[in-house]
Parts: structure tokens; sequence; C-alpha cells
């Protein structure tokens, strides 16, 4: 399997990850913060998405997309629908990187570069950090569990 390969199934299996954790996320609990400098589950995942299209765009040398001025409040269905298609788009982009690519130097918006080797891993790691969040967060309102072990949860299936 290709670097591109094993980091397109890594990131998908952050995103599961982060899925299964946000199904375990009671209703009245989707719109809940600790502190209101917070994001709550459904910013998290509404970051996420837009993070999958500035990412999916730097990685294929495109300007990233700004933010839009006036987003409009989405449902919690609506968030996830975007979420789970802004993920699959970014696995693609990195799926289809060619090799020869992975040692070039990609332009940062803070000027500076860094290898796309090394920017193909972030997307994978910047999931991760919110999944931690997610499941932090769970515990503080009392869901002691650990999903990531649920017996309905197939973790690494996509290794499989």
């Amino acid at each position: 399997m290709s670097f591109q390969q094993d980091e397109k199934i890594r990131f998908l299996t952050q995103v599961d990850v982060v899925k299964n954790s946000i199904e375990h996320t009671p209703a009245d609990k989707q719109g809940w913060k600790p502190e209101n400098s917070c994001m709550c589950p459904q910013e998290m995942i509404d970051h996420l998405s837009g993070s999958n299209h500035f990412f999916a765009a730097m990685l294929q040398g495109k300007e990233a997309p700004a933010p839009p001025a006036d987003t409009p409040k989405l449902t919690f269905e609506q968030s996830m629908a975007a979420f789970e298609q802004s993920s699959q788009q970014l696995a693609d982009v990195i799926g289809a990187i060619p090799d020869e690519a992975l040692s070039q130097e990609v332009p940062l918006p803070n000027g500076n570069t860094a290898p796309m080797k090394f920017l193909v891993t972030i997307p994978g790691n910047h999931t991760a950090y919110h999944w931690g969040q997610l499941a932090y967060m769970q515990t503080v309102w009392g869901d002691k569990e650990d999903h990531f072990f649920d017996s309905d949860f197939q973790i690494g299936a996509r290794y499989r």
C-alpha cells in the first residue's frame, strides 16, 4: 500500500472514531459547551468540515476557501452529512496525490513552506485532536464509557 493510501485510511479511521463518539452524544448535549469560548460538539463537527475543505485545497495547490461570512445554522444531521461528505472528499484528495509530489514544499498561509509528505498527515492528526475533545466532553456530562472499544464499533475495520 502506498503512503498516500495508508494516510487516506488512517484519516478515514479517525473520521470513523469521531462519528462513533458523536453518535453517543445525547441530543441535549449537541449544543452544550463547558464555557462560552469553547466549541460545542456540533460546532466541532462544523469546524472539522471547514478544515477538511481547507486541507483539500491546500493539498491540491489551490487557494483555501474562506469561511462564509454569514453561515446559516445547520441542523445536527446536516452538520454530520457535511462532515461525512467533506471527509470523503479530503480522503480522495489524499489518496490521489502523486508520489513525486510528496517531496515538494507546499506554501502555507503563514508564508512558510512544509513538505507535502508531512502535510498529508495533518488532517488525521487534526481530526484525532478534536475526537479527544469530544471524548473529554462526554466524561464531563457523565458518560464514562470508552466508546473507542464499543462492541458495535469495528475499530480498525478499514485495515482489514
